[in-house]
């Protein structure tokens, strides 16, 4: 028969002291990798999607954000949109638009359709979180050894 006895150093048998510490340390390095990489796959246009921040944190949780309100919509996508009750749509025309304008009238300068199709999601969001996740290991091991110093 063959035993093998291991035995973890004296200052690792009870973490519990620090779980705290190191739970609040890891999270922090987690988040910063988390925003490093949503600011890397996000998509540049005017560059509000690139900035991300914590909101909030509480002890097992950091709340991530972006300022820009349509960061879901880039993220998801969105679906064919069409005027409602058979009307038009009317919108200024967004930088690039390649569309019809209208040239005279009330609304000139104005862009009317009778819908707009939808965008396909980018997915960065999940892209950020597939790049952090075989991390987490590396961030807590280093923030164990940050607090038990």
């Amino acid at each position: 028969m063959v035993k093998i006895e291991i035995e973890i150093e004296s200052k690792y048998k009870s973490l519990a002291p620090w779980m705290p510490k190191i739970q609040e340390r890891g999270l922090k390095y987690t988040s910063d990798y988390m925003i490093e990489r949503l600011q890397v796959f996000s998509p540049i246009d005017t560059g509000y999607l690139k900035g991300w921040f914590r909101y909030k944190q509480q002890k097992n949780m950091i709340d991530i954000r972006s300022p820009a309100q349509y960061a879901i919509y880039q993220d998801q996508g969105t679906k064919r949109h069409g005027a409602k009750n058979g009307k038009a749509l009317v919108f200024d025309p967004p930088k690039g638009w390649k569309g019809p304008i209208v040239k005279k009238g009330k609304l000139k300068g104005k862009v009317v359709v009778k819908s707009v199709k939808g965008i396909k999601g980018k997915q960065f969001v999940q892209k950020s979180i597939d790049a952090t996740t075989p991390r987490l290991k590396e961030f807590f091991i280093k923030a164990i050894g940050d607090v038990m110093k």
